[in-house]
């Protein structure tokens, strides 16, 4: 009994020695789904896989007790934060190592083989968790095959026999496939790093929508240049902007207020650029038939081409509303007046004929008041 005493309290020992030394370099320990003991002793062995850059590490910590066995054909479970609490009482520093696995594990005790039970529902939780891992790797597998860091959006759907596995080796699985553009239907082999597990899995991949961005900060009357701006993919915009998605759609436009770099360029922001401004004397060229006609107006609005805006008389202040072609230029149309359209020749005989009726009457009447 002493000497069972004595080897703990040297294991103790040794492994407060093993943090120490490991504080550069931590183990990684995975929890396995299922064991089964052939000792009285439940270890860290017995329930999980401890990966170490160095053995004597790795050995320690393999050996440590997490209580006792199931008695035979009987079970019993290890939850995850069990082996942790384990080794921190032993000295051990959790924040140098890594745990990865499944939540608990279930140990069988010695004996005969026990009957398999049907295997428990997985929870919507390890469901979301393991196709995290598993999109995670195609997104890192996508931007080293892209060559850049764009922010792919990815979505699996594991079954539930690749659930487990993907929980057991967390963020160790590494994904390989796809093909250019990248988007879409992609076909993707998973792999755990030590080439365990392998199987195949479809992920529908998608770019968020690109915007138009500002790079360059902008003040307020600011033309927009083709340096100025890019276009950025992004993964969600403020309610209540309203985005360009063609850098062509603005170049050349002008801000209505200052931008600073970074900004998402919103259709409020910018606007067709002034060439007439309020209360400035411009040019106004009257169009009509062929006629073109130009006098001195002023503008009772500001206006971009295109713009229909009012302006007024120098002379009488007659409003009138006129469409801005150019700087300080704006234009009307006059339309032509109605021509008279030509009579029928029938028309125009019957009206001769009635005329000459009108006449030989007027004439008959003036002699008879003659002769009276």
């Amino acid at each position: 009994m002493e000497t069972l005493r004595t080897i703990r309290v040297l294991l103790v020992a040794g492994l407060v020695a093993c943090a120490a030394v490991g504080a550069a370099r931590g183990a990684e320990v995975r929890l396995k789904a299922h064991a089964r003991t052939s000792t009285s002793i439940v270890t860290l062995a017995d329930v999980a896989d401890v990966h170490a850059a160095d053995e004597f590490q790795k050995q320690q910590l393999e050996r440590i007790e997490l209580g006792a066995s199931p008695a035979p054909g009987s079970r019993r479970f290890v939850r995850m934060r069990e082996v942790q609490d384990a080794l921190w009482m032993r000295g051990i520093n959790l924040a140098l190592h890594q745990f990865s696995g499944v939540e608990q594990t279930e140990v069988i005790g010695p004996g005969e083989p026990v009957a398999e039970k049907a295997p428990a529902p997985i929870s919507n939780v390890e469901r979301e968790r393991a196709e995290r891992f598993a999109a995670d790797a195609v997104v890192r597998a996508l931007q080293a095959a892209a060559g850049k860091n764009d922010p792919f959006q990815v979505k699996v759907a594991l079954d539930n026999s690749q659930i487990p596995i993907v929980l057991t080796y967390g963020g160790r699985m590494r994904a390989e496939g796809g093909a250019a553009p990248w988007t879409g239907k992609q076909q993707f082999r998973l792999a755990s790093d030590d080439a365990k597990a392998v199987f195949d899995i479809e992920a529908d991949v998608e770019l968020p929508p690109s915007v138009v961005v500002v790079v360059k900060s902008l003040p307020a009357g600011s033309i927009v240049h083709i340096g100025d701006i890019a276009l950025q993919p992004t993964n969600g915009v403020r309610a209540g902007v309203k985005p360009f998605h063609r850098v062509e759609d603005v170049v050349g436009m002008q801000t209505n207020w200052s931008i600073p770099a970074g900004t998402i360029l919103d259709h409020g922001g910018v606007q067709r650029p002034q060439v007439v401004r309020k209360g400035d004397a411009v040019t106004l060229y009257a169009r009509s038939a062929g006629l073109r006609v130009r006098t001195t107006v002023r503008a009772r609005e500001a206006g971009s081409v295109g713009d229909l805006i009012t302006v007024e008389s120098l002379a009488d202040r007659a409003p009138m509303f006129a469409r801005v072609t150019g700087v300080q230029e704006v234009e009307v149309y006059a339309e032509p007046a109605a021509a008279a359209a030509p009579l029928p020749a029938a028309t125009i005989e019957t009206m001769k004929a009635s005329q000459a009726t009108s006449a030989d009457a007027r004439f008959a009447g003036a002699q008879g008041g003659v002769q009276r």
